[in-house]
């Protein structure tokens, strides 16, 4: 086995995000890891400027889920001089206005006070795109367009970011989402959110809508189909006969489908074999299936395929079902 070197191990966390599943002791070595390097000037000098903006973002990140912000602020900075002395972006651009409210927030939230993480961003977005159309204006040949102008409808990821601190309040959440794929209809991502906000309101039929509608641009999209087998399991026992059979049935298509993009996905397999156990208990003739479902999660457990969070839940589903 290649072992990788300790930048490449924290740039992985970076592009994965795997660090947001990390449990509380998996977080914090990750943090005392990632906050040396760094602060090692012989080995992060010699990454070049996007790796380094990489781990600074990624150590900022973990600086505010392990709640040093103190070193947090300090990172922050370290990623705007960063970014000014290679000119990646400008200074107020819409990336850093995000972060920056991030880290606010964090010292907001303290007091209860968010109005002043809201009054940032609107006062940094007003600027932003003062500042760019008065660029547009004066570069030759782009007066008198209007078309080059911006509105702050165009600072999207800050929409995004405004939106989520509504998430207190599910009724104002789900208004705001709905604005935001109003702006950007395939914005998965987006519709996914709404989806969970929906589910965890107890709302079904409009969750397992948004899995659709995300399925439509992402037919290839295993996790989804997978997720989309689990509302239709909740479906399914909020009705009773056939009308609970024939969501099962349609339960073993989505988590089917799911296995059969990614042959190792835990997550799926697992669904398929409560379906079928749920299906057996009324009748139905799935022994071989069923079989083959308990197979595959025996061996995800006995080959080690999935983490320890995963391999414990495979073993309690293969126990109680």
């Amino acid at each position: 086995m290649v072992m990788l070197s300790t930048s490449q191990q924290l740039l992985n966390f970076a592009i994965s995000k795997r660090y947001l599943s990390l449990n509380p002791e998996e977080l914090d070595e990750l943090y005392k890891t990632c906050s040396q390097y760094v602060n090692d000037s012989g080995q992060f000098d010699g990454l070049d400027v996007l790796d380094q903006n990489s781990l600074l973002l990624l150590l900022y990140q973990v600086c505010l889920l392990t709640c040093h912000d103190i070193e947090a602020n300090a990172t922050m900075e370290k990623v705007t001089d960063l970014i000014n002395d290679n000119q990646l972006i400008n200074q107020q651009s819409e990336w850093l206005i995000y972060w920056r409210s991030v880290w606010l927030e964090t010292q907001a939230g303290k007091s209860g006070q968010l109005d002043v993480v809201f009054e940032y961003i609107n006062n940094s977005m007003h600027k932003f795109i003062k500042d760019l159309n008065r660029k547009v204006g004066t570069t030759l040949g782009a007066a008198g367009d209007p078309g080059k102008l911006r509105s702050d409808d165009d600072l999207y990821v800050l929409k995004k970011r405004k939106a989520s601190m509504f998430q207190s309040d599910p009724q104002k959440y789900v208004v705001k989402l709905l604005e935001l794929i109003d702006l950007r209809p395939l914005d998965y991502e987006t519709w996914c959110e709404l989806a969970d906000v929906y589910l965890a309101n107890g709302e079904l039929e409009k969750c397992h809508y948004c899995y659709l509608e995300v399925l439509l641009g992402l037919p290839s999209a295993y996790n989804i189909w997978a997720r989309m087998g689990e509302v239709t399991l909740l479906m399914a026992k909020s009705v009773n006969g056939k009308a609970s059979t024939k969501y099962l049935k349609n339960c073993v298509r989505y988590f089917s489908r799911s296995v059969e993009l990614c042959e190792l996905f835990s997550r799926g397999w697992c669904g398929l074999y409560v379906t079928l156990s749920r299906l057996s208990d009324k009748g139905g003739d799935y022994t071989t299936l069923k079989q083959l479902t308990n197979d595959k999660l025996n061996h995800i457990v006995n080959a080690k395929l999935a983490n320890h969070t995963e391999i414990a839940n495979i073993e309690w589903i293969l126990h109680n079902y």
